[in-house]
């Protein structure tokens, strides 16, 4: 385990379904590589203590523009319910 609070979150990266962790203190090496239909920022991540690289939205940007498609967890981070705003998280790899 790490002190971030990663660890607690690991399953839900890939197994949540629609509902995705995206916090931007859970993520590093962060890059924006576009914007979609919604105006909100795309980006290329890796999750703090996790291989791979991964592509989707960060809660913080989405949490003001579409605040409904925010879930809150524990320790004060954020996960977006992806299917709300019909959007997909990706593994890139």
């Amino acid at each position: 385990a790490n002190s971030s609070g990663v660890v607690t979150f690991a399953g839900a990266v890939t197994t949540t379904g629609a509902t995705q962790v995206s916090d931007i203190r859970l993520k590093e090496d962060i890059r924006r590589v576009g914007t979609n239909h919604l105006g909100l920022g795309v980006y290329q991540y890796r999750y703090k203590g996790f291989d791979g690289v991964w592509e989707g939205v960060m809660a913080q940007e989405v949490e003001i523009m579409h605040p409904g498609a925010i879930k809150r967890l524990p320790y004060g981070y954020k996960a977006v319910d992806y299917a709300s705003l019909g959007l997909t998280m990706r593994q890139i790899h």
